[in-house]
């Protein structure tokens, strides 16, 4: 005998057919239970999900690995937030997700365990005398209509509430006083500061007692058969995945994960791009350690615009996780304005400031003090297959062009060999496509702003220079160029995908080891192309250490920075790595090193384009502001990240040029206007 769920059979003949038939009816009621594919409904809810981020956020990445753990796909609709989770309680989708505890929804669905969390809290004014231990019934607190459940609300009792429609409009009623609090998530109200309000970082902090961590779950809805068999399984994969640390990996690439309370005095918490040169920074500091043992080295390696989004996002609501920062020559003299950086004094005699690059030094330095020290420097250049250019018969200039490199593009396009005619950066963020386009805006006699401060955005120049760029790689690219940032492209070239690269001068170190790259013995370099004019063509770039204002090790931290950045560092990567794979472009030792010149065939040309680059004059028309691939103005990170935006839409097809650029245009008019009315 054996049990089909609501039927015992017997084996042996069975002459009622009714039975037969209650049988397999029964059978195919049991089997529907354990689909394997299901789908979901959700909403946006950045930086944990959403449509536009990077893999669809963290909270999406975790729910697909954890039903493929639990060997089920999933397909996921988006809506507005009451439609998402009203769709899945009525049993049109089996789940919804992230939902938050409450005991009214959980009347209709069944919970999974905790896949994440947030950190809800009351932002409020730094340094404000009227936080208080306690909430009075004077408090007010703006709150999205429907954001936070009605226990959380509660729990601020005897507060009075205003409810709004967007978070960006309680920040707005905050930052001109109309209420006292804003009930809020720390890394969205973060995003928001970033993103829209930058005139506000700084400004705002969440007190310790009124934060607290909430839970986010899978909702399986009860009118879902299967619900109960999937909420186990569900359960079941996500606690063996949290075991294995794959959750809290992905939590960490999308930058949301906090750092752990240390449970010692010296953990310096170090944030970092996850390029090359940074990675192998961290394997070196293990002897770092052994120099320091009684130093834990706690380290966030980062996409480079996740890390620029989560180093200000950190300042922006004053959360102080880091005690060494990766910031660039963007970064220093604005946050150095704000009193958010350690002024580097005292640094050794061995450490030789005088051996910096002048240009490099004076980018992190005010009034003769370094407030960051360099890691690596870089301009850009063009990277190029000499075997495929003699193959076609054409030869790179000594200075090309935009149009010389849309016709050897052109020539040496073989998608059906592997080979695309050029890669570029297409990846979202004022750090990933923004370089390679202000360059080529610069070059087409561009601008990001007029002397007057008007935004020139959608000026023939920028119309010229987008279009040129988006039908290069549309035409002669590699396909979801739009997916792809350095370290993307750099793998296509080193693996031999790509005939032509315009990028920045660090790669050089490792297309030409051959430790690291399939065409070592084929690369080539030329200068960055040039259009009507060679100014701003090529960007200048810094990627340094620093120390916030912020951190409690700042002796330790400046100690740690200091070996990282000295001349012995550098000694001590080329004995382990070759010359070859050095840190460039920030010491002078290092280009008159007879080892590193014979190894580098390019190390002539990056310090002089390097030397050469000046942020102070790099567009053809005359600009109020300094900086090449940047503008040096605290509203840039927003403005750059929405044009990159745009820009991005342009290659998924989602929007035209014209409509990029115009929004762009009124978004920075937009911005640029509310940011003087509060200065």
């Amino acid at each position: 005998m054996f049990k089909l769920g609501c039927l015992q059979v017997q084996y042996g003949w069975l002459k009622n057919v009714k039975k037969i038939t209650l049988a397999l009816l029964c059978i195919l009621a049991t089997l529907s239970y354990a689909q394997t594919n299901l789908t979901l409904s959700s909403f946006d809810l950045p930086p944990y999900i959403g449509q536009d981020l990077k893999d669809q956020g963290a909270i999406h990445e975790i729910v697909e690995a954890v039903l493929a753990e639990a060997e089920r796909s999933v397909d996921v609709a988006f809506f507005p937030v009451t439609r998402a989770i009203n769709s899945a309680l009525a049993g049109q989708y089996q789940a919804v997700f992230p939902v938050v505890y409450d005991e009214l929804l959980s009347k209709g669905f069944r919970l999974s365990d905790a896949i994440a969390s947030y950190q809800l809290g009351l932002l409020g004014r730094k340094n404000d005398d009227s936080y208080l231990e306690s909430i009075s019934v004077t408090t007010t607190i703006a709150v999205v209509r429907g954001s936070v459940s009605e226990q959380e609300n509660s729990s601020f009792s005897p507060a009075r509430f205003v409810y709004v429609a967007q978070n960006e409009q309680a920040m707005r009623m905050l930052h001109s006083g109309r209420v006292d609090y804003v009930l809020i998530d720390k890394f969205t109200a973060a995003d928001l500061m970033v993103d829209k309000l930058p005139y506000m970082i700084g400004q705002f902090s969440f007190p310790e007692q009124f934060t607290k961590k909430i839970d986010l779950h899978v909702a399986f809805s009860k009118k879902y058969i299967g619900a109960q068999t999937d909420l186990e399984a569900f359960n079941s994969a996500l606690k063996r995945l949290e075991a294995l640390g794959v959750i809290d990996s992905i939590l960490n690439r999308h930058g949301l994960l906090f750092f752990e309370k240390p449970l010692q005095n010296k953990v310096l918490r170090i944030a970092t791009v996850d390029n090359g040169d940074m990675v192998l920074m961290q394997r070196i500091s293990a002897e770092y350690k052994q120099l320091h043992p009684d130093i834990t080295l706690d380290w966030r390696v980062l996409d480079e615009s996740i890390l620029r989004r989560r180093l200000l996002s950190d300042l922006a609501i004053s959360e102080g996780q880091y005690d060494v920062m990766t910031i660039g020559a963007y970064e220093v003299p604005i946050w150095n304005k704000q009193d958010w950086l350690t002024p580097l004094t005292n640094l050794s005699v061995e450490y030789d400031q005088g051996d910096m690059i002048e240009v490099v030094r004076d980018s992190l330095s005010h009034n003769g003090s370094l407030y960051a020290l360099p890691f690596y420097a870089e301009s850009s250049m063009t990277y190029f297959r000499r075997d495929l250019f003699e193959q076609a018969g054409i030869q790179m200039p000594a200075a090309p062009t935009w149009a010389n490199i849309r016709s050897y593009a052109k020539k040496l396009h073989a998608p059906e060999q592997g080979v695309y005619g050029i890669c570029l950066r297409g990846k979202v963020g004022w750090g990933e496509n923004i370089p390679i386009v202000s360059t080529m805006v610069n070059a087409f006699g561009g601008q990001w702003f007029d002397m007057q401060w008007a935004p020139q955005l959608n000026s023939p120049a920028w119309q010229q220079a987008v279009s040129f760029y988006v039908d290069l790689v549309r035409d002669f690219g590699p396909p979801d160029t739009y997916k792809n940032g350095f370290p993307e492209n750099l793998k296509l070239f080193s693996d031999g995908h790509c005939a032509i690269w315009i990028d920045a001068t660090v790669a050089a170190g490792m297309l030409f080891d051959a430790n690291r790259s399939a065409v070592a013995d084929r690369v080539w370099f030329a200068p960055a192309p040039v259009s009507l004019t060679s100014k701003g063509s090529a960007w200048l770039w810094i990627w340094s250490l620093a120390v916030p204002a912020s951190s409690k090790l700042q002796v330790e931290a400046k100690e740690f920075i200091a070996w990282a950045t000295s001349k012995d560092y550098i000694n001590r990567v080329a004995e382990l790595e070759g010359w070859v794979a050095v840190p460039p472009g920030t010491r002078k030792s290092t280009y008159e090193n007879e080892n590193y010149i014979a190894a580098a065939p390019f190390a002539e040309y990056v310090l002089s384009a390097i030397n050469s680059a000046n942020p102070k004059d790099a567009t053809l028309p005359p600009s109020p502001y300094s900086g090449i691939q940047f503008v040096t103005i605290p509203e840039f990170t927003a403005i750059g990240n929405f044009a990159s935006q745009r820009i991005n839409g342009i290659l998924q097809n989602k929007m035209t040029v014209e409509q990029a650029l115009s929004k762009s245009q009124a978004f920075t008019i937009n911005l640029m206007k509310n940011a003087r009315a509060r200065r």
